[in-house]
């Protein structure tokens, strides 16, 4: 059986945090609260996949499937990782399901930042590991949520 990740951001009263408690396939679960600790972690387990959830204060009810990570923080207006590469492809190609949509544009924040850290980590280590990024709206149906996130762990 693969070996997966399933990490998302401390947000306690968040839909995410909601589903990786709730989430049935058999994964380790890490709500991070420090980027260093994640990236030791994933240096140190090598999974074979990494799905990281992120909430989405948008008003689409699509789960946003990220395709493309960017060396840019909305925060600072400063690259991630200083030359670094520009961008990072998602490396696990998740299916497009009634409810998800891929996503057009990159949004620059906190999820953009860790998707981007986690990928040059994978990139840099050259680990095998295939990781993606999903946002959840807040006005996503928790029940179609779930579903989706364990449709894509399941997949694997």
């Amino acid at each position: 059986m693969a070996k997966i990740l399933l990490y998302t951001f401390n947000v306690s009263s968040s839909i995410t945090i909601k589903i990786v408690r709730e989430v049935t396939f058999p994964v380790s679960k890490y709500y991070l609260g420090s980027l260093k600790d994640l990236e030791r972690l994933i240096r140190d387990e090598h999974f074979d996949y990494i799905l990281g959830l992120g909430n989405y204060n948008g008003k689409s009810r699509y789960i946003r499937i990220e395709c493309v990570y960017k060396n840019k923080y909305r925060y600072s207006n400063r690259q991630i990782i200083n030359s670094g590469k520009s961008e990072y492809l998602s490396t696990w190609k998740l299916s497009k399901y009634k409810g998800s949509a891929i996503a057009k544009n990159v949004l620059y924040g906190p999820c953009n930042r860790s998707a981007y850290k986690m990928s040059a980590l994978i990139d840099e280590n050259n680990l095998l590991t295939k990781f993606a990024f999903i946002h959840i709206p807040k006005k996503c149906d928790f029940d179609t949520a779930l579903e989706l996130v364990n449709r894509w762990l399941k997949s694997v």
